[in-house]
């Protein structure tokens, strides 16, 4: 394959793509062949261009080059992983719910801690504390 031709040029005529990555890619994924974790094409992490691109790839099948905001992009779907089975969305259910519980129980502990902290009629005895006492039983805005 020749240097001079364009990298979409030497994947289409079938230089294997990992080996082209090893060589001209400017990305850190470079190193590793092109290799990257999976993505979602949902991952606001990734731009736009790439993310629209990925849903209309079929596995084994290099894209087109994609312009970014100072480079361009050339992937390669190796493979589509399907999401979790519905089985474990009960499973995220009741792990987001008991998350909000504690989070609720929490707010609910500290706004009583407040209301006994102001109700408190608190003495005390060593000055050098007492300055800590006023200013955390003082109302807050």
């Amino acid at each position: 394959m020749s240097l001079t031709q364009l990298p979409g040029e030497r994947l289409r005529a079938g230089e294997s793509f990992s080996a082209l990555a090893a060589q001209v890619s400017t990305d850190v994924s470079g190193v590793r062949g092109g290799i990257i974790d999976p993505i979602s094409p949902a991952d606001p992490e990734y731009p736009s261009a790439i993310r629209s691109v990925l849903r209309e790839l079929k596995p084994g099948e290099p894209s087109i080059p994609i312009a970014l905001d100072n480079a361009y992009a050339i992937v390669l779907l190796d493979e589509i992983i399907r999401g979790a089975p519905p089985a474990d969305s009960a499973a995220a259910e009741q792990s987001l719910e008991r998350d909000v519980r504690m989070q609720q129980e929490r707010l609910l502990m500290n706004q009583y801690a407040r209301r006994l902290l102001a109700e408190a009629k608190v003495t005390v005895l060593d000055r050098s504390l007492d300055w800590a006492w006023q200013r955390r039983s003082a109302p807050q805005p």
